[in-house]
C-alpha cells in the first residue's frame, strides 16, 4: 500500500484575495433554499472563523416565511435556530395571508400580525441590514376545492397596509422593496420610515 501523502496545504499562507472565493464557493448559496453550505469550515481556526463568518452573513440572503402559524427561516423556526439576527445583511421575507373565496380578508388576522409583529421586534436595534424585500401573496381558498388554495398578488390594499405596518420598526434599511398591493401613499410613508436617515434607494 502505497504511504499516506502528509502534507498539508498551507492554505493561510494564500493572499486574501485567493481565500475570499474560496470562503464564497462554501458559504454562500445559490438562488435554492436548499442549495448547500459548507459552514464545518467555520471550525478550522479562529482566523478563517474570523475572515470566512463576514462572508457568511453579508452575502447569502436569508429568507423568512410568516404565516399565521410560524415564523420560518429556511423552514425551520426562526427564534430556534440561534442565527444572530444583528448579522444579517440581506433579508426576503415572504409573507402568505390565508383567505376565504376572494374575500382578501386575512382568515386569523390576530395570528398573522402577532407573528409579523414578533419578527419585527426581535430585530435588534443595532442591526446589519443592508437589503430587505417583502413580499406579500395571498393563499386564496378554492370555491371548488376548499382544502386547495390559489396564490395570488392582488388583496385588499388596507387589509396589507394593516399586515405590513410593524415593519416600520425596522429602521435604518439603505434599501428596501415591498411587493404588495397597498396605495402608493402608504406605501412610500412605509418605506420612508424603514430608511430611517438613510439615503433613498428603492431597489434591491
Amino acid at each position: 500500500m502505497a504511504a499516506l501523502n502528509n502534507n498539508i496545504f498551507p492554505f493561510l499562507s494564500l493572499p486574501g484575495e485567493l481565500r475570499n472565493p474560496i470562503y464564497r464557493h462554501l458559504l454562500v448559496g445559490g438562488p435554492r433554499l436548499n442549495d448547500p453550505r459548507y459552514a464545518q469550515i467555520l471550525r478550522t481556526c479562529k482566523q478563517i472563523n474570523r475572515e470566512a463568518t463576514g462572508i457568511l452573513y453579508a452575502e447569502n440572503i436569508v429568507r423568512i416565511a410568516i404565516s399565521s402559524s410560524d415564523v420560518l427561516v429556511y423552514g425551520l423556526p426562526l427564534f430556534s435556530t440561534g442565527i444572530p439576527l444583528q448579522r444579517i445583511e440581506r433579508l426576503e421575507i415572504h409573507i402568505r395571508p390565508l383567505s376565504l373565496s376572494w374575500d382578501y380578508k386575512a382568515v386569523e388576522p390576530r395570528e398573522l400580525e402577532a407573528n409579523v409583529l414578533a419578527l419585527c421586534r426581535s430585530w435588534p436595534k443595532h442591526h446589519a441590514l443592508k437589503k430587505v424585500t417583502i413580499n406579500l401573496v395571498w393563499g386564496v381558498q378554492s370555491n371548488i376545492s376548499p382544502q386547495h388554495y390559489y396564490y395570488s398578488t392582488h388583496g385588499d390594499p388596507d387589509e396589507e397596509a394593516w399586515i405590513l405596518s410593524p415593519f416600520s420598526l425596522l429602521q435604518n434599511i439603505k434599501s428596501v422593496r415591498i411587493r404588495s398591493s397597498i396605495d402608493a401613499e402608504v406605501y412610500r410613508n412605509l418605506m420612508d420610515e424603514m430608511h430611517g436617515e438613510n439615503e433613498w434607494e428603492e431597489t434591491v
